[in-house]
């Protein structure tokens, strides 16, 4: 006889049946907005969260244009799953707003016409959704930004988490006056080359309350009492850069004793008082650079001290460095560091012995580095497992110093020896045991032909590769071993001609910025880079042969390429003409040798 279900079991059955249908009711939903803002939902019924999915995880401009030339389904997934879009000219940005709503950060750095306030105005309506804004870089003034128009635009975007503004030289202190009243969530704000902005914006800045990362570069209007009120009033700051002529002692005193949870700063400066730094005990990362004739031997060491938790720890100083007994003491009070930068020309073995107690440290660069001897071969025998190193400008280092040093670090993944003097060929070939490496930069030494062959031949995933002015290279197929490549300067090699670029655009066709400058390549050569289907900028200053019809050959067969940069006497060219009317990005450039008779060529 079967035995009735109890009342306490029908309960939780018929609950079951109940979430059960409430969670088919959500899916439901689900699947109908998703279809709603795909615009398709006939054609996209039952794969519409698979599209999604999809494209979402597509990261490359080249694959999601790629994927939106599928069908209108595809290029709707495209559109909706798109975060960022960076517009080059006024002219599709109405355009760019009827299609990409849903985007979160606006970039205008790129811009290569004239940005107007009303582009701003109408951005803020058109995007409702803006959490970052970028307006402005660093190389090109927008001189008709002015306040009126940012005020329109902060009125209409009070989600705004996130504001970098860059040489907008009529911006005034009413501009940002509206933005502390309007964007009251800001998290990040970048301001650079503002020069009308004065204290009054900083006293703006202090009442966004919510602010945690703050940027200020180049030329203001600021005073010092000004700058005090940054750390009076942002409570809540965790990162700081200063990249300013003048840091008053009083504005850094005012960010250790206001700001709690301060863990990163960044200074570049020329005068600044660091004494007031003792008094923060929550940093992680501290970054310094300046050519400010003192000796900070000991005020850093007491930073040090203060905040032994350091993970990271930067002084680029030309004139006068740490001494080796400061380095001694930083790294003895903070020995969790896992980034450290010095300027090390005064650095013996005792210096590296102490560095190499730093366990943790996955991140070293040693600049002016003059080896006894051994001192390479130590940090490789201390197994540090490296994944950042870079030695610029060494002197004396021996082979067996640096076949000792990749032997202990075979996971490095970025390698900087610029101006490494002293090893030869023999020693350079022991950097193809690091397999792992991804840059690589051996510009101004002896790498020669078959050193060349046989880092390629084992680091054969290298993205970014420097080889400016390697004079021992005589042919471009060793270069044409890294076939992964993507960045690639050639600068005043004269290994570099027309046929070689032949050669390396068959073998990487991944490359993506490619420069040649001061090379014997022409026209012709410059055609054959058409292969690269990826590329992106070209820079061929000083490249005589070099007079226009490669460069239009590769804008017309080239769908991502974008910036060219050519030496100044193409200034006012037809060819130069051509190419801003297709909104590309062409600078110029003067180099050391501009002041030599045009028929001059440089290589023999």
């Amino acid at each position: 006889m079967r035995e009735e279900p109890s009342a306490f079991a029908s309960l939780c059955s018929l609950q079951n049946r109940e979430r059960e249908r409430e969670r088919e009711r959500e899916r439901e939903r689900d699947m109908a907005m998703a279809m709603e803002e795909i615009g398709s939902c006939e054609a996209v019924m039952g794969d519409g969260a698979l599209v999604e999915l999809i494209v979402g995880r597509l990261s490359s401009p080249q694959d999601r244009h790629a994927a939106s030339l599928v069908c209108k389904i595809w290029s709707d997934a495209v559109v909706w799953a798109a975060r960022k879009i960076m517009p080059r000219c006024r002219k599709v940005l109405p355009k760019l707003a009827s299609r990409f709503r849903r985007i979160t950060w606006l970039d205008l750095s790129c811009f290569l016409d004239v940005l107007a306030d009303e582009d701003l105005v109408m951005a803020a309506s058109a995007f409702p959704n803006l959490r970052s804004i970028t307006i402005g870089c660093s190389e090109q003034p927008q001189d008709f930004i002015t306040d009126k128009g940012l005020k329109g635009f902060a009125s209409k975007c009070s989600l705004l988490q996130r504001i970098e503004l860059s040489n907008l030289p009529r911006l005034q202190d009413s501009a940002i006056d509206a933005l502390s009243r309007n964007c009251r969530r800001l998290r990040y704000l970048h301001l650079e080359n503002c020069t009308a902005l004065t204290d009054s914006s900083l006293e703006a800045v202090s009442r966004f309350s919510e602010l945690q990362q703050i940027s200020l570069k180049g030329s203001f209007s600021f005073t010092s009492s000004g700058l005090a009120k940054i750390g009076a009033g942002c409570k809540k700051l965790t990162s700081v850069c200063f990249a300013l002529e003048f840091i008053s002692d009083c504005a850094l005193k005012s960010l250790a004793s206001g700001c709690p949870e301060l863990q990163e700063i960044d200074l570049k400066y020329r005068t600044a008082g660091l004494g007031s730094l003792v008094e923060c005990h929550s940093l992680l990362s501290l970054r310094v650079e300046t050519d400010e004739r003192i000796f900070m031997d000991e005020v850093l060491m007491h930073i040090a001290a203060a905040n032994k938790n350091l993970k990271e720890f930067v002084f680029v100083h030309p004139i006068n460095p740490l001494s080796e007994a400061a380095v001694v003491g930083i790294v003895s009070r903070c020995p969790n560091l896992q980034k450290l930068c010095l300027e090390a020309f005064k650095l013996t073995e005792m210096g590296l012995l102490s560095i190499m107690n730093c366990k943790n440290l996955k991140y070293l660069e040693l600049l002016h580095f003059h080896s006894s001897g051994q001192g390479l071969a130590e940090i490789g025998l201390c197994q540090l497992d490296l994944r950042h190193f870079a030695l610029r400008s060494a002197k004396c280092i021996r082979d067996v110093e640096l076949q000792m040093f990749m032997d202990g670090n075979r996971r490095l993944e970025h390698l900087d020896l610029h101006y490494c003097c002293g090893p030869s060929g023999i020693g350079f070939s022991a950097i193809g045991a690091c397999s792992r490496l991804q840059y690589l930069d051996l510009s101004f030494t002896e790498v020669d032909d078959l050193s060349l062959m046989e880092i390629g031949s084992g680091a054969r995933h290298v993205k970014h590769l420097r080889l400016v002015k390697c004079e021992a290279i005589t042919s471009v197929l060793p270069v044409a071993r890294f076939a992964e490549v993507e960045f690639l300067n050639l600068d005043q090699c004269p290994f570099v001609t027309d046929e070689g670029l032949n050669a390396l655009a068959v073998n990487c066709p991944r490359l993506e910025n490619v420069s040649l400058a001061c090379t014997r390549v022409t026209d012709i050569g410059i055609t054959y880079l058409k292969n690269c289907s990826a590329l992106r900028e070209l820079r061929i200053p000083y490249c005589r042969g070099v007079n226009g019809p490669g460069i239009i050959e590769i804008a017309n067969s080239c769908r991502w390429f974008r910036h060219i940069s050519v030496s100044h006497r193409l200034r006012g060219s037809k060819v130069v003409e051509l190419l801003r009317e297709k909104w590309f990005i062409v600078s110029f450039e003067i180099d050391d040798m501009a002041l030599v008779p045009f028929g001059f060529n440089p290589i023999v």
